[in-house]
């Protein structure tokens, strides 16, 4: 039997860096750790990390787009945390639901993700053409 789809939304493929601080723990800049954001979409996003969280630790974040957009502040929490395959050891894949963005981001961030959907339509025309 198949595993059923439980996403709402689009996935794409990035490679983007990303900052993020477990909340309650830490609070300066200093504390901040560093991951790749490799997968996103507007609810949810995947990074690789080389910290081992847990199932309902919740993260703000900070991921940097790309070129001069700047950076994008989210919220969310984890809802998995598993050893990357074929990854180095202590490397993480870590799925995370995205539940708050500041409103003065948000706009910049849904024009980011509708460029992303733009950019993976443009090569699927262009593919098919051929």
């Amino acid at each position: 039997m198949s595993k059923k789809e439980r996403r709402q939304f689009i996935r794409f493929n990035i490679d983007m860096d990303l900052k993020f601080q477990i909340e309650g723990q830490g609070g300066s800049d200093a504390d901040l750790l560093t991951g790749i954001c490799t997968n996103l979409s507007i609810e949810g996003l995947c990074m690789c990390c080389n910290h081992n969280l847990k199932s309902g630790d919740k993260l703000n974040m900070e991921i940097i787009l790309p070129a001069e957009e700047g950076s994008v502040h989210l919220k969310g929490v984890v809802c998995w945390c598993r050893l990357c395959k074929g990854g180095k050891d202590g490397e993480f894949e870590v799925g995370v639901k995205l539940f708050t963005i500041s409103k003065n981001e948000e706009t910049r961030f849904i024009l980011f993700v509708c460029e992303l959907m733009k950019h993976d339509l443009v090569k699927y025309i262009n593919a098919a053409r051929n």
